[in-house]
């Protein structure tokens, strides 16, 4: 809300009214803060007591003990180990299991890294992000595989002036360190060529406007980790890759090098070069199959058919918890915007749901059939959760904070 106030520092103190409550603005974050989520940057933060009052809900969701929803984050202390952490909130635990059996029966505590978090919040997105970070790995192979065997074909043309270094006395494992030196810097140039490129990318996605009403942002950035782990990328494939074509170099034979025929190391060095193409070449079909299997993934995602028309829809989207309605005040409003939606030319029919049927804000439900024997390893299945019912004929018994949206032909 920054563009809001005209970026002036004297927006300290001032008052902002909010479904109806008044707060003082009490501090600024700084742009680049998004709380707790790094792809959400909201325009305000408003104390959590607050949030009974702001959604008007009937409980106090600090109080109440079957409101599940919160996420603890914090940091453990210098020299407290995980495993210390966890056994105290086992004891907590249990505890709490003690003092309030109702809402807090077979409740466990884990203490979990950020990664291990999100990992088990979503692992579909975590197992997709580990197949393309492989594919990445593939496309990092192929691209070492190729410079190395260009530094092979380079080895054979610089067979004479290692020969001639080997016959003044230079040792072998000085010229292993000189090549190997030589293929450090390329690695090094070609990381920093592609930190640029990965900047520019970075700079160009963040351009882009992102299709939606939420304050959704790309939070990728380049930090110290990124550029450790290029910097060890970098380091890794030069020697792992720089070691072959150096050591296929320092076996050069001193006559036959000084005589520029080197046949016996041309043979070896066009067998070695030989496995390279073969490896780079199977490497490649992998990854353009992984490609096309991905590319089809999405293109299934985007033609599926969900079953029913999806198009010539209109939505609405009210919560009267934020005029404070009654439940009377509620349902008298939802009937007149069902009988006057109704009346519209164009409207076929007009219904309430909770959320729209396939959209991202859909709730899951554990699922346990009865009867039913499910794998090893596998206790319950869960599933989209979508209510609804139609105003036409149930609107006495609607719920006053579902949304309506009704359908126009």
């Amino acid at each position: 809300m920054g563009h809001q106030f005209g970026r002036v520092r004297s927006v300290i103190g001032r008052t902002i009214r909010l479904n109806g409550i008044d707060f003082t603005v009490i501090g600024v974050a700084p742009e680049s803060f998004t709380g707790m989520d790094p792809f959400i940057r909201p325009a305000l933060y408003v104390p959590l007591t607050m949030s009974q009052r702001l959604s008007a809900a009937l409980k106090d969701p600090l109080e109440d003990r079957a409101a599940g929803s919160w996420q603890l984050r914090g940091r453990l202390k210098p020299g407290v180990s995980r495993e210390q952490a966890q056994a105290e909130l086992i004891a907590i635990a249990k505890n709490l299991e003690k003092a309030y059996p109702d809402t807090n029966r077979n409740h466990l505590m884990a203490v979990r890294t950020e990664l291990q978090a999100r990992m088990q919040q979503d692992p579909y997105d975590s197992a997709l992000a580990i197949m393309l970070m492989a594919l990445v790995g593939l496309v990092l192979l192929i691209a070492c595989a190729n410079v190395a065997n260009l530094l092979l074909s380079r080895a054979g043309a610089r067979s004479r002036e290692i020969a001639i270094r080997l016959a003044m006395g230079i040792s072998r494992a000085r010229l292993i360190r000189q090549l190997l030196t030589e293929s450090m810097i390329l690695s090094l140039f070609g990381g920093m060529l592609g930190l640029g490129l990965a900047y520019l990318g970075i700079r160009f996605l963040k351009g882009i406007p992102v299709p939606t009403d939420l304050p959704v942002v790309i939070g990728v950035q380049m930090d110290r980790r990124v550029l450790l782990a290029s910097l060890l990328a970098a380091v890794i494939s030069a020697l792992i890759f720089g070691i072959a074509p150096a050591w296929q170099a320092i076996k050069t034979d001193l006559i036959a090098g000084l005589r520029s025929t080197g046949l016996s190391s041309s043979t070896r060095r066009r067998t070695l070069g030989s496995a390279l193409v073969v490896g780079q070449v199977a490497f490649s079909m992998v990854l353009l199959v992984a490609a096309g299997m991905i590319l089809d993934g999405f293109r299934k995602a985007m033609v599926m058919n969900p079953g029913f028309r999806t198009d010539h829809i209109m939505l609405m989207e009210f919560d009267t918890r934020f005029v404070r309605y009654s439940d009377a005040q509620s349902r008298v409003f939802y009937r007149n915007v069902v009988d006057r939606a109704s009346t519209l030319s164009g409207v076929r029919s007009v219904t309430l749901g909770q959320a729209v049927p396939m959209a991202p804000n859909q709730s899951n439900q554990i699922v346990i059939r009865e009867g039913y024997q499910f794998p090893k390893g596998q206790e319950t299945v869960t599933a989209l959760l979508h209510r609804g019912r139609t105003l036409l004929r149930h609107h006495e018994n609607a719920d006053p904070a579902w949304p309506g949206f009704y359908r126009r032909q």
